[in-house]
């Protein structure tokens, strides 16, 4: 009888294990271990923004495109740290001079990177061209770019930002670690 409640233990403590341990399929996983808290942040982007996706044409897509960039191992190795994009319309065969004028209808460009200390340089580079900004947090530093066009969407663009600035502030003291990968 015994063996048969040991038994029983074993497996309502496994049923428990598996039903409560099951996580959110819509999160992104890291393919690193180094690289885990930096996903949290970019998740808790992600998430919020999910919300918005039935709201607005451009964000179709979205939570599932990010996933798959970022569990992406060749696009995350033009990464030192590690990078998140999305694009909407955005026509890749055709240059020109304004980057608005790249764009189909609807066009969307979310574009977040974590730059360690040695390439201040390169996240200075990008500060202020097609509506990218930044922050340096910690010894790192954090660019990011929401670029609406045609038309462009100034409240669109104010929402996915503030949400990215939230997000920034938030996981501020594990983004701002120096990262060895």
């Amino acid at each position: 009888m015994r063996r048969f409640l040991a038994f029983g233990g074993c497996w309502i403590s496994l049923l428990i294990t598996l039903t409560c341990s099951h996580t959110d399929d819509r999160l992104a996983q890291s393919t690193s271990s180094k690289r885990a808290e930096v996903f949290a942040f970019f998740n808790a982007v992600r998430l919020d923004l999910a919300t918005e996706e039935g709201s607005y044409s451009r964000l179709e897509g979205f939570t599932e495109g990010t996933k798959t960039f970022l569990e992406d191992r060749k696009a995350q190795s033009l990464y030192r740290i590690a990078g998140m994009y999305f694009e909407k319309n955005l026509d890749r065969e055709q240059g020109a001079y304004e980057y608005a004028d790249r764009f189909y209808g609807e066009g969307l460009v979310v574009h977040l990177i974590i730059y360690p200390s040695d390439e201040e340089y390169i996240w200075e580079s990008l500060l202020g061209k097609d509506k990218g900004k930044g922050k340096q947090v910690g010894s790192n530093f954090v660019y990011y770019q929401v670029f609406t066009a045609n038309p462009s969407d100034p409240d669109l663009e104010e929402k996915i930002t503030l949400v990215i600035e939230n997000n920034i502030n938030k996981y501020a003291a594990t983004i701002g670690q120096p990262l060895e990968l």
